[in-house]
C-alpha cells in the first residue's frame, strides 16, 4: 500500500536516510526550523540540509532507534507548527528508496559489537566466579563488563546496571561520576593481596613476576586518579534500546 507524504526518500542505508521536499527547494528558514526539530530526537546523532534542493540527510544510530520511526517523525514535523503558515506541503507519492546491501564498515561495527559483547560475557562469568574463588576481583571485572556492554549491547548493559547496588554502581562509573573511596581502597587492598599471593605461591620466574608486578602499579594508579564519588550512588538510567517496528 503507498503512503502519501510530503517527501521523497531518495537515499536509504543502516545509520543514514535522506529525504527530499520538493516544495521546499530554495527555502531555507523551513528546512532550518525541520533540522533544528530533528537535532532534538533521540538516536538522530547527526543532521545535514542543502535547502538549495530541500534535502535533509539523518544519519542515526539503528541500536536505538529504526528507519520506519524516522519517517513517522517526519511525517509528524510537517504536521506539526513548526513551518510559516505560508508554506503548504503537498503530498507526493513514496518513491523506492534505493536500498544497498550493508556495507564493509557496517559489517566491521557490527562484528566489533560482539567481540565487546563476548568480552563482557566473559568477564561476567569470571566476575561471578571470583564471588566464590578469593583470588578473582569480581567488582573490577563487573566493571569491565560493563565498560564492554556499553560499547557492544545497551541491552545487555542494562540487565547488568539492574543487579541491585552493583549496578548503580557499574553505571554511575561508566559515566564518568566516579567510585566511592571505600569501593577503591578496598578494590586497592584486594587487587594486591592477589598480586602478592600469585607471585609467592603461583609464579616462579623473574619476568612474570615483574611483568605482574608493573601492571600492579599501573592498575593501582589508574584506581587512584578515578574521579571519587558519594557514597550515596544514584539510581542508574537504562539506555535507549532498539524501537520494535513492524
Amino acid at each position: 500500500m503507498e503512503k502519501n507524504r510530503p517527501y521523497h526518500i531518495k537515499h536509504s542505508l543502516p545509520g543514514r536516510l535522506r529525504v527530499a521536499f520538493p516544495a521546499l527547494a530554495g527555502r531555507r528558514e523551513p528546512i532550518s526550523l525541520i533540522t533544528t526539530r530533528l537535532t532534538d530526537e533521540k538516536g538522530i546523532t547527526h543532521v545535514r540540509a542543502s535547502h538549495f534542493c530541500g534535502s535533509i540527510t539523518l544519519c542515526y544510530d539503528p541500536e536505538i532507534v529504526k528507519k520506519e520511526f524516522l519517517l513517522d517523525t517526519l511525517q509528524q514535523i510537517t504536521r506539526e507548527k513548526v513551518l510559516p503558515s505560508d508554506i503548504l506541503l503537498p503530498t507526493v507519492k513514496e518513491t523506492t528508496a534505493i536500498q544497498h546491501p550493508p556495507s564493509l564498515n557496517d559489517r566491521k561495527t557490527k562484528n566489533i559489537r560482539r567481540l565487546w559483547n563476548l568480552a563482557g560475557g566473559i568477564s561476567v562469568g569470571v566476575g561471578i566466579a571470583g564471588v566464590f574463588l578469593p583470588l578473582l576481583p569480581t567488582v573490577p571485572l563487573f566493571l569491565l563488563a560493563g565498560f564492554c556492554y556499553w560499547r557492544g549491547s545497551p541491552r545487555f548493559y542494562n540487565r547488568l546496571i539492574s543487579i541491585g547496588p552493583l549496578g548503580r554502581l557499574i553505571d554511575n562509573f561508566q559515566k564518568g561520576k566516579g567510585l566511592p573511596a571505600k569501593t577503591k581502597k578496598r578494590a586497592v587492598v584486594f587487587m594486591w593481596f592477589s598480586i602478592v599471593t600469585s607471585m609467592i605461591f603461583f609464579l616462579t620466574g623473574t619476568a612474570s613476576r615483574l611483568v605482574l608486578l608493573l601492571a600492579g602499579i599501573g592498575a593501582t594508579i589508574y584506581i587512584l586518579r578515578i574521579k571519587t564519588s558519594d557514597p550515596l550512588i544514584a539510581a542508574p538510567k537504562h539506555r535507549e534500546i532498539p524501537l520494535k517496528t513492524d
